[in-house]
């Protein structure tokens, strides 16, 4: 196909899915999930395939991965069914303007919110004593870290963090309680972005701001502030993807450290900012790689799979069926100098091609939005808005890793907002006795 063609279909994914975004953002806020997943289907779909079809750059990829410029086409007319199918979902069952929420009882969940993100720090810092301890993974390389963790059976820390985060938020707005809440999220940040986990500090700033916004209940209409914060952390988080490599160094004491910071300078960080040198290319690789290798469709295995994968590797009936991710990391090994790809992320638009073809791209894009539709109805309960919050970053994840990790992490959060529910039961029975009383008469 010409070049022009692909161009054509390119601008699909690249403008419908912010025509989306912007329209929820208009009736639901800024931060609703039915805002932010269009727009990051753009960012991880449009952006990408725009930045391939140039011939510069599909020549000097940062990935070691070739694809011939029909395959561009393919993958751009699959990312094009999804942002269609999007916004038909969109227009067809979108959630009414969100109104300000009623007073609810909120006694105790300032003291339980504190609780759960103690719970959260407690059990990260368990998690890290399995490889050696905290400090010890400080010095480790981030590859050799992030293997060594998945060998470990791994607890919901990051969700009892954003649960008690979020409690805190919509337990009132004192200054003193405020004060607080910024101190305890910026703690968490620095914690995890010492590991270099970008991901984990997201989440917790995606969980704090969506309540922040939900609670005000005020539709918000795109601005330049948004949009230069918005490139400002982006290109933050990309240099400090580049820059996490050198923290082993400089907390290692076996390890030399003659020339730790160099990276090119300025030029090396903005390099490493553009679309197709980041983790937005990532995921749309595997488009790319379905798009010319998949023959034989999987007919939902992968999602099957996932199923069961909440069980402990103790309970789980033989070994694991390996992910999506997993099996596209051990295809795109080359040869014997194997390139470490674990981390490039894998796209919906891949998993549903992968599974049903051209049909399930269609269908599982529909299924997506709808999701999000239901999850940010659910905004207008008191434990409904503390679950959107905390499940706001998997309108990011949902775009960039296999639909496994997306249903872990869901499994994992709305759990901890179940065992906060129970938390607050138990320590203030009194209250929620007189409140259910209230309610029978």
């Amino acid at each position: 196909m010409g070049p022009k063609l692909t161009l054509a279909v390119a601008i699909v994914p690249l403008v419908l899915p912010f025509i989306v975004a912007y329209a929820a953002m208009t009736e639901r806020g800024i931060l609703d999930p039915t805002a932010l997943f269009p727009a990051f289907f753009g960012a991880y779909n449009g952006f990408p395939l725009i930045r391939f079809l140039s011939d510069d750059v599909r020549n000097n990829l940062a990935y070691p991965v070739k694809f011939e410029p029909g395959i561009y086409f393919r993958a751009g007319l699959l990312s094009a069914l999804g942002a269609i199918f999007i916004a038909i979902t969109w227009a067809l069952w979108r959630p009414p303007a969100h109104k300000k929420l009623p007073k609810h009882d909120v006694t105790g969940w300032f003291n339980t919110g504190v609780i759960c993100y103690a719970i959260g720090i407690l059990l990260y810092f368990l998690q890290y004593q399995r490889i050696g301890g905290y400090w010890a993974a400080l010095a480790m390389d981030r590859v050799k870290r992030f293997e060594l963790m998945t060998q470990t059976t791994s607890s919901a820390y990051y969700a009892f963090v954003m649960v008690g985060l979020v409690m805190m938020i919509a337990s009132g707005r004192s200054g003193v309680r405020k004060a607080a809440i910024v101190v305890m999220t910026a703690l968490w940040c620095v914690i995890v972005m010492a590991q270099g986990d970008r991901r984990l500090a997201l989440q917790a700033v995606m969980a704090v701001t969506s309540a922040a916004t939900f609670l005000m209940a005020k539709s918000t209409r795109i601005k330049m502030t948004h949009l230069l914060l918005a490139i400002t952390t982006y290109v933050a988080f990309s240099a400090f993807g580049q820059l996490r490599e050198v923290i082993p160094f400089l907390v290692s004491d076996a390890v030399p450290h003659p020339r730790p910071l160099d990276f090119g300078g300025t030029n090396s960080l903005l390099e490493n900012s553009k679309p197709e040198n980041n983790e937005l290319a990532g995921p749309f690789l595997s488009v790319l790689y379905n798009a010319e290798h998949v023959r034989d469709y999987s007919l939902g295995a992968s999602y099957a799979d996932s199923i069961f994968a909440v069980l402990p590797r103790v309970l789980y009936p033989g070994s694991k069926p390996l992910s999506a991710t997993a099996k596209l990391d051990n295809a795109l090994h080359y040869g014997g100098n194997r390139f470490p790809v674990a981390g490039w992320g894998y796209s919906p638009i891949a998993e549903a091609f992968l599974n049903f073809g051209l049909p399930g791209v269609c269908l599982i894009s529909s299924l997506w939005m709808g999701a999000f539709v239901i999850l940010s109805r659910l905004r207008n309960y008191s434990w409904g808005l503390v679950a959107v919050a905390v499940l706001s970053s998997e309108t990011v994840n949902a775009n960039r890793i296999d639909f496994r990790t997306v249903y872990l992490e869901s499994f994992s959060c709305i759990l901890a907002v179940l065992v906060a529910v129970l938390l607050v039961r138990s320590l203030h029975p009194r209250i929620h006795k007189l409140i259910e009383s209230r309610r029978v008469q």
